[in-house]
Formats: C-alpha cells, structure tokens, sequence
C-alpha cells in the first residue's frame, strides 16, 4: 500500500518527499525525483512478496481487502508491478517489456473477477457511515453531480449493440427530455455537441459553465456499479428507487485492467500473448463484473456476446494506432468509479481519441499536479519549487502539446 501511494503521487506530481520524510532531525525535507522514487518502490515492492512468502505467522484480522490472504496480496504486487512498467514503457521500453514478461511468466497476478483489489462499503448511515460516497451525493436528497454526455452517448450509439454496462452505470429519473432553457440551459446552443442525448439521459457537457437549474430529481446519476446505486429498470426519485443501499465499491486494481494492460503491453512492447485475446478477455470480465451487481438484470449472453464481437471486429481490422485507441478507449469506460489509470494512459498514449473538447476553452490540460501550497509554504528547502501544471512527469517524454 505505501509503495502505492508513493507510485500515485509520483504519477501526479512526478517528485515527492520520500527519503528525507518522517525524520526528526530534518524539519525541511526535501524532494526526491519521481524516477528515484520508482527504483524505490520497486525494491518496496519486492522485499513485500519476500516477506510474505516467508510468512508463517497468523494472519491479520483487519485486512479489509484479501480478508488475510497473502497470495492475494503477493497477485496485487505484481499487478501493480506491471502497472509501474506499463507506465513507464515510453522511457524504459526494453526494461519494462522483460519485466512484463517475467510477471507473465510467474503467473502470479490478478487474472480473474474473484481476486480483484477493491475496498467495499456497507449500507450503514450515519453516524457510522459506511456507504459509497457516490451514493451518499447521489441518493440522500436528489443528484448531486452531472454525468458526463460524451460517455453516456458513445456507450449507448457508438455499437449496434448498446454497451451492456449502460444500465448499470447509469440511473435514470425520468424518461422525459428536458422540455426549456430553465430546465436544461444549452438547449438550443450550437456550441454544446451534445447537451441532452435523449431517451431522459440527463447528463452535462465538459466546460459547460452554466448555472445548475432545479433539477436535482431530473438528472441521471449514478448506478448499481460502481455506486450501489440503482439499477435502471424503473424511473423513480433517487430517495425512493429501489438501490442497494451505498453497498458499492472502489475498483482498485481489476483482473480487467490487467489484461488492458497486458493488451497495450503486446500491443506496443511485443510482451508475450496476443493483444486482441487480452482484449476480449478484458472485455468480457469487466462486464460479468458488473452484470454481477444486479444479475437480475442481465442483457444476456446473446447481447454481450454481439457487443465483444463489434469491438473485436473494429480492432482487428484497425492499424496499430488504431488498436491502441480501442484499447485505451474500452479500459477508460472499464474504469468507471477510478480515473488514476485513464489519466496515465492518456498521457502516455494520446488515447483514446473520444475525448471531448470542452464546450469553451478551458486551456492545455494538465501534465501533470502542482504541489500543495500549504507544503511549500512551510517547508522552506531550496528544492521544492513549484512547477508548471504543464511540466510532465518522468515517465511522459511525448512532446508538448501531445495532448489538448
């Protein structure tokens, strides 16, 4: 988990307070290069499955992700392992790919449903609350955030077969469409590619700087997956929709990410296996993953097989670009409820290319974070100077401008 941590904020911030961290006799530390910090976590990394390879001892009683299972821990290092490499692949091609390879060859990683990392939450309310925040924002007094149209569209029209995930992730209110201005502000404005999608897919364009009219019983929010919303059979109020409660998760690292990684890896770095199994296995495990949510509402085997067999179509007949975008675009919506990895895939790929402009300029997009203002105004090293939201990490070597 540290060796995680310290890999997310690297990927944000590329430098970080590590060495120098947490010792008295240094009021001031400072940063250690996002390269140096990897080389350190991938050591982390390694002493942790030593350490647990060893171990005789009893297991821990409050492990609230592999209820103390080491072998589960020692599958999500290397995972994460192979995350790290994929990462960094743009800077260490032959490094990563011989790594890559040597965690295929172990075997030991996350490669089914059953041994996802994920942190489950409860159904309790306050004062002990326990429920998926997206929930809580969502399901307590009305939608309290806008889903995004660009993705509510492509999943629904993008295929002769709407994505079998679509009423998982998305709750819908009402059937009706917005019917004026008040309602609905873009309504009518040429500069909204999207605005309202129809079919009562009340969501919001990116930009859209709009006040936010009374509409909080209207909009769409989120759903059984990953919220533990409601599943999309019926068109209620959120506070009386049938849901489950808040007894959602947040996906950590998912046997479907892994084979999207695996994919991009034999894609780009020619690792052993076959990108396009990879992909339909990705493909097909993320969505029995959330079908798993509500299997009673399930599309059929019919409808998700039609579904794989268009996206498998189109890659294989795209170039190596082309598959890259498909992949990069299937493991973005596949990680509803966990931006971290689509924001590295996009600076790392350029992909995928569905990204929307927003509605008005909003400038370059970030390359990377800036550092906490608090954190440099009190710790006074001559290192920890502030950088450029357009200053990109150690492993982003892509031009500038590589991505809008």
């Amino acid at each position: 988990m540290k060796a995680a941590m310290f890999t997310y904020m690297v990927d944000l911030t590329d430098g970080a307070v590590f060495s120098e961290a947490n010792n008295i006799e240094i009021r001031n530390p400072g940063l250690d290069s996002g390269e140096d910090i990897y080389t350190a976590m991938y050591t982390l990394l390694d002493e942790g499955i030593a350490t647990l390879e060893a171990s005789t001892g009893p297991a821990p009683i409050n492990d609230l992700y592999f209820n103390g299972d080491k072998e589960s821990w020692i599958r999500f290092a290397n995972s994460f392992k192979l995350k790290m490499r994929l990462t960094t692949r743009l800077v260490s091609p032959t490094e990563s790919a011989n790594a890559i390879n040597a965690i295929i060859a172990d075997g030991r990683f996350i490669g089914s449903n059953s041994e996802d990392m994920e942190f489950t939450y409860g159904t309790q309310g306050p004062p002990n609350e326990s429920r998926h925040p997206f929930f809580t924002g969502n399901y307590i007094t009305g939608a309290g955030a806008y889903m995004p149209n660009f993705m509510m569209s492509f999943m629904r029209d993008s295929s002769a077969v709407e994505d079998p995930r679509m009423l998982y992730y998305f709750y819908r209110q009402t059937t009706r469409d917005p019917q004026n201005a008040s309602e609905l502000p873009c309504n009518g404005d040429p500069n909204y590619p999207y605005c309202n999608i129809g079919q009562g897919y009340w969501g919001r364009d990116h930009g859209d700087p709009n006040s936010i009219p009374n509409d909080r019983n209207l909009r769409t929010v989120y759903g059984v997956y990953p919220a533990g919303g409601a599943f999309d059979d019926q068109f209620a109020d959120v506070v009386d929709s049938n849901n489950l409660g808040g007894n959602g998760i947040h996906p950590i690292m998912l046997s479907s990410w892994v084979h999207f990684m695996l994919a991009e890896s034999a894609l780009t770095l020619g690792t052993n296996g076959n990108a396009a199994d990879y992909l339909e296995t990705a493909l097909r495990q993320h969505i029995a993953k959330v079908i798993g949510f509500f299997p009673g509402g399930s599309p059929g085997s019919a409808n998700v097989d039609a579904f794989v067999d268009d996206v498998m179509t189109k890659f294989n007949a795209a170039d190596d670009a082309g598959k890259l975008d498909i992949i990069a675009r299937e493991w973005l919506i596949a990680s509803w409820g966990n931006a971290t990895e689509p924001f590295n895939t996009y600076r790392r790929t350029g992909f995928p290319s569905i990204l929307p402009d927003p509605v008005f300029n909003l400038g370059p997009i970030m390359r990377s974070f800036l550092y906490p203002e608090n954190e440099r105004t009190t710790n006074t090293n001559p290192n920890f100077e502030q950088r450029s939201t357009q200053d990109p990490v150690f492993w982003d070597n892509n031009p500038d401008g590589f991505i809008n």
